[in-house]
């Protein structure tokens, strides 16, 4: 089974729905994901369409996309697919296709209750990568993103915790 390991970084919180509302979507400014090899773009670095046709590649010839949050970074890159590339673009490049939801496993839901992270009211909440991380390897840091979703995934994966 193939599968895309990705971490999204984006200048601020999300607001509405990404279809409907991505012109208020804030940028994805950190791409970076493992398929065959580890991808990593700054995007001020490099045009965000290079970035994302590579991406986009290799969503389409995976069968399984695996990141923290999916549902949320997804739609940050969907969003800005639409407002700087637009729609024919998301349609030529089969951006639907690639970032199907039958494709998705998401770190964060799946740990959900295994974690405990719990609000201050004391409801059990969505962990954060931070909170993930910790709990899998609890005497460690990361200072890459990727490499600790990449982490995550493997300790759920050879642990039993993901339903995916």
């Amino acid at each position: 089974m193939s599968k895309v390991i990705f971490s999204i970084e984006y200048s601020a919180t999300p607001k509405g729905y990404w279809k409907t509302d991505y012109a208020e979507f804030p940028d994805a400014v950190k791409i970076a994901w493992e398929c065959d090899t580890i991808v990593e773009y700054d995007l001020s670095e490099i045009p965000f369409e290079y970035a994302v046709k590579e991406f986009i590649a290799d969503c389409k010839r995976s069968d399984q996309i695996i990141g923290h949050n999916t549902y949320f970074e997804l739609s940050v890159v969907k969003a800005q697919i639409l407002r700087t590339l637009g729609e024919g673009f998301y349609e030529v490049f089969g951006v639907g296709e690639a970032l199907d939801k039958s494709k998705r496993v998401d770190l964060m839901h799946n740990a959900m209750k295994w974690t405990d992270a719990r609000a201050q009211n004391g409801r059990l909440k969505a962990p954060s990568l931070d909170d993930l991380f910790s709990r899998c390897y609890p005497n460690e840091k990361y200072e890459n993103r990727l490499i600790a979703v990449k982490r995550c995934y493997d300790y759920l994966q050879s642990n039993g915790i993901l339903s995916k």
